[in-house]
Formats: C-alpha cells, structure tokens, sequence
C-alpha cells in the first residue's frame, strides 16, 4: 500500500490541475499560452530530472515552471 501512495497522489494532482486549468486551454488566448508554456516546460524539467537525478530540481520544478508560464505570456 506504501509503493501506491505517490502514484495516487500524484494521479490526484495531475486531475486537480487539468481540472483548474482546461477551461483556459480551449480560450486561446494569454492563459492558453500560459498553459501550454507551463507544461512544456514542466515536461522538459521532469525528463531532464529522470537523467540528472538532482533534489532541487524535483522541488522546484514547479514553482519555476509557473512562473515561466507566466513571464512568457506577458511576452506573447
């Protein structure tokens, strides 16, 4: 039961962000490039972290990727 709680958990916050953010998605607009800009780049941190295997890049991948979201939707 241990090995299933970071599978659920993260299943969970995968669900809560879709949830939050699908509406915005189908706008096409700065939100919609926020978005798409965001889980991009949390995609690339993520298959970068599989190699690399560094601590903080696993902590704060997300938080870097919220905010590069957003400072690329002020430029586009």
């Amino acid at each position: 039961k241990k090995a299933a709680l970071p599978i659920i958990s993260a299943g969970a916050m995968c669900g809560a962000f879709a949830y939050l953010s699908l509406d915005r998605v189908f706008r096409m607009d700065k939100q919609t490039t926020a978005a798409l800009a965001g889980f991009a780049i949390m995609a690339a941190f993520t298959a970068f972290n599989k190699k690399a295997q560094k601590q903080w890049i696993k902590e704060w991948s997300f938080t870097i990727s919220m905010f590069a979201g957003m400072f690329i939707s002020v430029l586009f």
